[in-house]
C-alpha cells in the first residue's frame, strides 16, 4: 500500500512538472508571435509615405532592436550528427526578398532592407500583416545549454501606389527564427527569457487578386 501511494505521488508530481514545462513554453510561444507582431507595426510606419523620413528612421532602429544584435553580426552554433558543435560567424540577420515579376529570391542584410523599405520609390505604400492570435509558433527547440530556438509564421501583403494608382500587390507568406536565451538573476526564483529575431524567410509569394480589404484581411489570417 505505501509502495502504491509513493508511485501515486510521484506520477503527480511529474504531471504537475510536465504542466508547468507546457505552460512556460506556451508563454514564450505567445511573447515570441507578440514580438512578430511589434515588428510588423514597425515595419508598417517605416514604409509609411504619410510620415516623414526622420519618423521612418526611428522605426527603423527601433525594428532594429527586436533582433540578434541589433541586426549587426553575430554568431550561431550548429550541433553535426556527431553531436559536435560549430560555431558560425553571421554578417547580420538576413531578410528574403521576392516579387511576383520574377521567380528570383533575394537575400539581404535587415539593417538592408529597412534603409530601402524607408526610402520606396512610391507615392504610397500600405502594409498589413497577419493579426498576433493568428500568427502560428513551432515548438521549442534546444540547441544549448539555455538557448532555444522556434519559428513564427506568418502573412504580409504589401501595396505601393504612383498617381493614386496600385502599381505593385503581393501578399507573402514568411517565417522568422526566435532565439530565446534563459537567464537566471541571483536571487530570483525564476529565470528570465530573452526572446530576440532573427533570419527572416519568405516561403511563398502570391499576386493580391482582389480589391476588398476584408478578403485581404482572411488572406493574411488564414495559415
Amino acid at each position: 500500500m505505501k509502495k502504491l501511494i509513493l508511485l501515486i505521488l510521484f506520477v503527480g508530481f511529474c504531471s504537475y512538472a510536465k504542466s508547468a514545462e507546457n505552460n512556460i513554453e506556451a508563454d514564450i510561444q505567445r511573447q515570441a508571435a507578440t514580438k512578430v507582431a511589434i515588428l510588423n507595426d514597425f515595419i508598417k510606419n517605416i514604409a509609411s509615405k504619410a510620415e516623414s523620413l526622420e519618423y521612418r528612421d526611428y522605426y527603423r532602429f527601433q525594428a532594429l532592436k527586436l533582433f540578434v544584435n541589433n541586426g549587426n553580426n553575430y554568431n550561431i552554433y550548429v550541433t553535426d550528427k556527431n553531436n559536435i558543435t560549430h560555431k558560425i560567424e553571421k554578417d547580420g540577420v538576413t531578410m528574403q526578398v521576392t516579387s511576383v515579376n520574377h521567380k528570383d529570391t533575394t537575400t539581404l542584410l535587415l539593417r538592408n532592407y529597412l534603409y530601402r523599405l524607408a526610402r520606396l520609390k512610391y507615392d504610397k505604400v500600405e502594409i498589413q500583416s497577419t493579426e498576433v492570435s493568428n500568427i502560428k509558433v513551432s515548438n521549442l527547440y534546444k540547441i544549448r545549454n539555455n538557448e532555444y530556438v522556434c519559428t513564427c509564421f506568418f502573412k504580409q501583403a504589401f501595396i505601393g501606389y504612383r498617381d493614386g494608382v496600385p502599381k505593385y500587390k503581393d501578399i507573402t507568406e514568411k517565417k522568422i527564427e526566435c532565439r530565446i536565451r534563459v537567464e537566471h538573476i541571483a536571487g530570483e526564483p525564476e529565470p528570465d527569457y530573452i526572446i530576440l529575431l532573427g533570419d527572416i524567410t519568405a516561403l511563398d509569394t502570391q499576386r493580391i487578386k482582389s480589391n476588398n480589404q476584408d478578403e485581404i484581411i482572411d488572406i493574411l489570417n488564414n495559415l
